[in-house]
């Protein structure tokens, strides 16, 4: 994978005088079009015509960093794990589901969502409901806590379910087996395919 990454890199920023294609993929289904052209013992034509996506020398010495970033073995050691999502990702699900992206609101709309759910995230809808009601001083109902109650239990049920040790093995080995399968039917990296 760091390679890979590595890789796509060298062959953005490479250039006809200074070809830079060693860790591209070898062979004749290649996605490079110097390696594809090396393997079939035709000339690689040039790199302005050929390269889809060429990074310019001092774009390239800037963009540099991220790809280093992007290939440091500890990023990477969490994605063999399955650890690519954002934590935050938990919360923004509920910030969303309060106020879906794909309606347009306003501003204030938007701030009252994130309020509430980082309420509702931290403390739970329970206490999020009591201190609503609360401050427009209407006293909370025994329906709107019992349903409160029981949506904060199902809330920390789920969680103790996906923290126990065999759920974590059980997502991890279903990671594991569909990279694998996804590795058995690509020889070459092909995000970008170049």
């Amino acid at each position: 994978m760091r390679n890979a990454i590595l890789a796509s890199f060298d062959h953005c920023s490479s250039t006809d005088e200074k070809p830079q294609h060693d860790r591209c993929p070898v062979g004749a289904r290649s996605w490079c079009y110097y390696q594809k052209a090396l393997a079939t013992g035709h000339e690689p034509g040039p790199h302005r015509t050929n390269v889809d996506t060429p990074l310019a020398a001092d774009v390239a010495e800037l963009v540099k960093e991220v790809y280093t970033r992007l290939a440091h073995v500890d990023l990477l050691k969490r994605c063999t794990l399955g650890k690519t999502q954002n934590a935050n990702e938990s919360l923004h699900s509920v910030v969303w589901s309060k106020c879906p992206k794909t309606t347009f609101v306003s501003l204030k709309r938007v701030v009252s969502a994130t309020c509430s759910a980082v309420s509702q995230f931290n403390a739970g809808i329970k206490v999020t409901m009591t201190n609503l009601c609360e401050v427009m001083q209407v006293p909370p109902g025994a329906h709107l806590l019992a349903s409160a109650e029981k949506a904060d239990r199902r809330r920390l049920q789920q969680a103790r379910r996906q923290t126990l040790a065999a759920s974590k093995e059980a997502r991890q080995a279903r990671l594991v087996a569909r990279t694998r399968a996804a590795a058995a039917t690509s020889t070459d990296y092909a995000a970008g395919e170049f």
